[in-house]
């Protein structure tokens, strides 16, 4: 099981790593995903979480291609589903 997560906020990332054996976590806030690169080595096992909007325009055909509308269609994607 990995030890390690990466996962989305508002304002950047949070790089969450099981400390010791005892069950507590360390948080380390991140602004962009290149500073994860150094916290991780070459053997390391992680979960990225991505944000739920990316993962969603992946699934649907969206009629604009205009970046200022993106969120209004996929939230009638959303709620046409």
């Amino acid at each position: 099981m990995p030890s390690i997560f990466i996962i989305p906020t508002s304002h950047g990332w949070n790089f969450v790593r099981s400390s010791a054996q005892n069950g507590s976590w360390s948080v380390r806030k991140l602004q962009t995903l290149e500073e994860a690169v150094p916290l991780l080595s070459a053997d390391d096992e992680f979960v990225l979480g991505l944000p739920v909007s990316s993962v969603m325009a992946q699934r649907f055909r969206l009629p604009s291609v205009d970046p200022a509308e993106f969120p209004d269609m996929i939230r009638l994607q959303i709620e046409k589903s």
